[in-house]
């Protein structure tokens, strides 16, 4: 599942199912898919496991409003690279 959840030929509608999958390896591939929906993205911004929520925070396309909750996340590994992609973001 993980490599689909990755391959960026994966059909959209895929991704989408995959985002609740239970394994968190999946959901981090989809975290860092280049054609995961900004929607799935915002979702997987508050999943309960950190590098979940880290790869979300460190990928560009994941939209501001969700940078924004993660930059506020309980762990400085995340909260730092929300901060960085936010920065990235007012740079674009």
């Amino acid at each position: 599942m993980a490599f689909a959840a990755a391959n960026p030929s994966t059909p959209v509608d895929i991704l989408e199912r995959l985002v609740t999958n239970a394994d968190e390896l999946v959901r981090e591939a989809i975290a860092d898919n280049p054609n995961t929906p900004e929607a799935q993205l915002g979702l997987l911004a508050l999943d309960p496991k950190e590098r979940v929520r880290f790869t979300v925070a460190s990928n560009r396309r994941t939209p501001q409003a969700a940078l924004e909750i993660l930059a506020s996340d309980f762990t400085s590994r995340v909260k730092d690279a929300a901060n960085t992609t936010l920065a990235a973001h007012s740079h674009d």
